[in-house]
């Protein structure tokens, strides 16, 4: 803004919120957008409608849509965003959630469901380029014509990658996302507690989403499991029993745990005094204490005995790795063909590309970086 203070400077996305006072005080910006605002968008991003609309007051607030998502025309397919077959693409076919989370933003704005029918979905995905589609929808597996969608995907030959919930899958259901191309979903299970899935609004039940997800291990689909730490009625005790959980389970191979944070415009944001929890102001807006975790220390103890459960760091620091010996090191010529195996390491890894005349072969480079 200081160097170009007449340019209008426009800002939207899950930052902007009424209650996020501090960006609503910086002086960077002359209109902030909320809610879905494909609607304001021709307004906004025209110099004159963003002069016209601008004032740091308030945000501009836009009302749900109403409409499911693929109204708007798709920037891959109207060339907005290029894209290969090589490249890796999201697609959103579900905008809104049914479930009241009260850590998550989906149901800021809309908290009903709203739903590209299948075949608008298997027309859309037959027509993207990539390789690679992940699904953006907040739970891929709760929409009614899931079977019908399944069955289309078949012959897609994609790489899928989407969020689920573990409760509903079945045998016959991972059969079906593995052969519709799934290659990874991430499983929302937060804690094997009941107590806190209830107090946090996921409800549920932890054991069946355990079980979903050793369905889906069992079919060739594997399962991240997603755990939170800091959550109303969560403990260290509880976290750790989490994770000893879900290794006895077989599921413990790729485990994410994330301390909680208070995003703007979610209930545990709006609830935060009340429930004892103290947090960043500013983004990532994490916890800094909660009743069951007295200081950051207490939950980054918890996360480290955790890995030790897991048998792997879920907390790893960047760092070079520039020595031969390291496990995740690749050497490879420039013109040989790329590997079709996983990488040596998921943590971290050096791929060392060696060529006589590296600029002639870059587009193998890029292959083998890929």
């Amino acid at each position: 803004k200081e160097l170009r203070p007449e340019l209008p400077i426009v800002a939207g996305g899950p930052e902007v919120w009424p209650g996020n006072r501090w960006l609503l005080e910086v002086a960077a910006f002359d209109l902030l957008v909320c809610g879905e605002a494909e609607s304001l968008a021709r307004r906004v991003l025209d110099p004159e409608g963003a002069r016209e609309l601008s004032g740091r007051a308030r945000p501009l607030v836009a009302g749900p849509s109403g409409a499911p998502p693929g109204r708007w025309p798709d920037p891959y397919l109207s060339g907005h965003i290029r894209a290969g077959r090589s490249d890796s693409l999201y697609l959103e076919t579900v905008r809104g959630c049914g479930s009241s989370c009260i850590f998550c933003s989906y149901r800021r704005s809309h908290p009903l469901p709203r739903i590209m029918p299948a075949a608008r979905v298997l027309e859309r995905v037959g027509r993207l380029p990539g390789n690679e589609i992940t699904f953006l929808d907040p739970t891929f597996n709760t929409r009614p014509d899931l079977v019908e969608l399944l069955e289309g995907l078949e012959g897609a030959d994609r790489s899928l990658f989407a969020e689920v919930r573990g409760e509903p899958v079945d045998a016959h259901t991972a059969e079906s996302m593995s052969r519709a191309g799934f290659v990874s979903v991430e499983v929302g299970l937060q804690s094997t507690d009941p107590e806190v899935g209830r107090l946090c609004g996921r409800g549920g039940d932890p054991a069946a989403a355990m079980r979903g997800a050793a369905f889906l291990r069992e079919a060739g689909v594997v399962p991240v499991m997603d755990l939170i730490m800091g959550l109303p009625g969560d403990s260290p005790r509880k976290a750790l029993r989490s994770a000893a959980e879900v290794c006895d389970r077989g599921l413990g191979a790729d485990v994410q745990v994330f301390p909680l944070a208070a995003l703007p415009g979610t209930e545990v944001r709006r609830r935060a005094n009340g429930l004892g929890i103290r947090h960043m102001d500013r983004p990532p807006y994490l916890v800094l204490s909660t009743p069951g975790y007295p200081s950051v220390d207490s939950m980054a103890a918890t996360r480290e005995r955790m890995g030790d459960l897991l048998g792997y760091s879920l907390h790893v620091d960047t760092r070079p790795v520039l020595t031969d010996d390291w496990a995740g090191s690749e050497r490879v010529r420039a013109e040989d063909p790329p590997r079709m195996e996983p990488p040596p390491s998921r943590r971290h890894g050096r791929l060392l590309v060696e060529g006589s005349d590296l600029w002639a072969t870059r587009d193998n480079i890029l292959s083998h970086v890929r």
